[in-house]
């Protein structure tokens, strides 16, 4: 990705979804299961369903009397990464809350330990399902098998060891040059505005944010540019919520990751609007999302969350990196979401955000070595 220049040059801190928790080792009912589930961070190819909440914390657990079938598929490896299989028959009338795998690099250790790493699906679904196993040490043997949980027990497929290689790279596929207009417009993105918004993302000169030379798209009705160093810029009263979305061809492209670079807009005004950051999420889908309910359907992979301390160096730019769901095959839509909304008072809501980077990487296989003469 291309580095922006700055009046304070900041390092970018890159957030990934490569998730890991932990938990102790049970297969039949226990509070242990619901005390690690209760209050953990979760990380993981995607988001997760909430906590489970004190209340249910407390209530008595019943181990059901039927239990969803696990199977742990095809685990193929590609280099520091691998695409894993689960078939999850559920039987009618269980409630599946989670779903995915556990890997760890010792096939003995109890479910607390340090080693395990969970990567869950966002949508618990009977059938299968793939999941990207990213993040892997080149050299290490690992264990790895499926999971499903229910109230009261965990239910797991059987474990298959894999060793990771040295023989991929990752390579960058798509790099948008954010200093050429022409190119941007170009790129295979498409903005739309939800509900009574005035603004979708445009294309804007970024001169007047410190950027010289470089564009970005921009979410807010900007106005007095020429004001913005002095803080003295002026933005209407009104709710921009709006969608950028990227059209991404997979062909060729193993294991995506992408990096989006924004710029806060909150960040113009310094010290003044420090809570009004304009954090945004990101979405894949098999189609472009128009809707706020097609939107609430799309399948969440990252969330890029501004700093609202004007000295931490995420509070002018910050980047996320998410990792495609390797459900997707031949085209995924990658789409990125920030709500914006102002008052005269500019309490609550956000001031906006400009994207300002996109760049795509991809795992690909080592050109073979020759041999010396």
């Amino acid at each position: 990705m291309q580095s922006m220049p700055t009046q304070k040059r900041y390092s970018p801190i890159p957030q990934t979804l490569a998730y890991a928790i932990n938990r102790n080792h049970t297969m039949k009912t226990s509070y242990i299961i619901k005390s690690l589930f209760l209050g953990l961070t979760l990380t993981g190819m995607a988001a997760c369903s909430g906590d489970v909440d004190k209340a249910d914390y407390d209530k008595a657990i019943v181990t059901p009397a039927v239990l969803p079938t696990v199977t742990t598929g095809d685990v193929v490896v590609s280099g520091v990464a691998a695409k894993a299989t689960i078939d999850l028959q559920i039987p009618e009338g269980v409630e599946v809350s989670r779903e995915g795998f556990i890997l760890s690099t010792d096939p003995a250790a109890p479910l607390a330990d340090a080693s395990n790493k969970f990567y869950d699906f966002s949508k618990v679904k009977s059938g299968e399902q793939i999941a990207a196993i990213t993040g892997l040490t080149a050299g290490t043997t690992y264990y790895i098998k499926a999971y499903a949980y229910v109230e009261g027990a965990m239910t797991y497929g059987e474990t298959k060891t894999i060793v990771a290689t040295d023989d991929y790279e990752r390579t960058t596929a798509i790099d948008i040059d954010f200093t050429d207009a022409n190119a941007l417009a170009a790129a295979p993105f498409s903005a739309v505005k939800l509900g009574e918004s005035r603004q979708d993302f445009e294309i804007e000169p970024l001169d007047e944010l410190g950027f010289r030379g470089y564009y970005g798209f921009v979410n807010t009705v900007l106005h007095h540019t020429g004001l913005f160093q002095q803080g003295q810029a002026a933005f209407g009263s009104n709710m921009d919520e709006g969608l950028l979305t990227y059209e991404l061809n997979l062909t060729n492209v193993n294991f995506p990751e992408i990096t989006i670079q924004g710029f806060n807009i909150a960040a113009i005004f310094g010290n003044n609007y420090p809570t009004n950051a304009g954090d945004f999420d990101v979405y894949a889908s098999a189609a472009p999302i128009t809707t706020a309910e097609e939107l609430a359907e799309a399948e969440k992979i990252g969330s890029c969350k501004f700093s609202t301390d004007p000295t931490d160096q995420t509070f002018e730019l910050n980047q996320v990196t998410c990792t495609v769901p390797a459900s997707y095959t031949g085209k995924v839509y990658i789409t990125i979401y920030n709500k914006s909304v102002r008052t005269a008072t500019l309490v609550n809501g956000n001031l906006g955000v400009a994207i300002v980077g996109f760049t795509v990487t991809s795992l690909q296989k080592k050109a073979a070595e020759t041999p010396a003469n």
